[in-house]
């Protein structure tokens, strides 16, 4: 049986993405790391209708996948890692969960989301024309965090791997958790955007106010009355 055919056994349906559809609407935004482009890429989250796949046939409690088909191939993979603090891809403070892990056993308070993309069809300008069609930006990646990237990225998984029982109620379970994580780096995203754009606008107010200030002052200094002294009082 193959990939696609086992998909559309598992999920009831399998999207096949039109390489021509080049309209794109904005919706939750996530950054993603090109594996074979050395580059990030924002693009929307893998939500139920994008162009993305959900393999749930291949997910677990800290990783999520998805396949994106173009002609009935596969292109690439989007695949998320879910972190705690401890594993986290840069070094940072521990939380206090973390701390005492072995002792709570509870979950960590600052858990982070790093997304990549793996080539997966062999034909390189291939995957890099389907991931133009979906990207929103794509920017260079420092050499330092280029190493970071590569030594975390997951392993591509080719073909259908057969689920266990559990493992769609695992899936899900992230899957909801992730979407809140985002849903929250939106909204801070778009707070800090709002305030940026509200600066500016009030600078640009100022600006113009003095500006109107300072012409009418000049306006009225030219416009002054001058009267003629009498020549008795000279």
């Amino acid at each position: 049986m193959s990939l696609l055919d086992a998909l559309v056994r598992l999920n009831g349906e399998v999207i096949t993405h039109t390489i021509e559809q080049r309209s794109l609407k904005r919706a939750l935004q996530i950054q993603a790391y090109v594996c074979f482009l050395d580059e990030l890429v924002y693009l929307n989250f893998p939500e139920a209708g994008s162009v993305f796949n959900e393999r749930s046939d291949c997910g677990s409690h800290s990783q999520l996948r998805w396949s994106l088909f173009h002609n009935g191939d596969e292109i690439f993979q989007l695949v998320l890692k879910h972190s705690a603090c401890v594993n986290a891809l840069r070094d940072t403070e521990m939380c206090e969960h973390c701390v005492m892990r072995k002792k709570w056993k509870r979950t960590c308070l600052t858990s982070s989301n790093v997304f990549y993309i793996i080539q997966i069809h062999p034909d390189k300008n291939r995957c890099i024309e389907c991931l133009e069609t979906i990207q929103f930006n794509r920017v260079a990646v420092p050499d330092a965090d280029i190493n970071l990237y590569q030594r975390s990225k997951p392993k591509p998984i080719y073909g259908f791997k057969t689920p266990r029982p559990t493992n769609r109620v695992r899936v899900q379970k992230l899957l909801q958790k992730v979407k809140r994580q985002v849903i929250a780096e939106n909204e801070k995203a778009k707070e800090k955007t709002d305030k940026t754009d509200l600066k500016d606008t009030n600078d640009d107010t100022n600006i113009t106010l003095e500006v109107a200030s300072a012409s009418q002052a000049a306006s009225s200094s030219s416009c002054a009355e001058v009267i003629p002294v009498p020549h008795g009082l000279m």
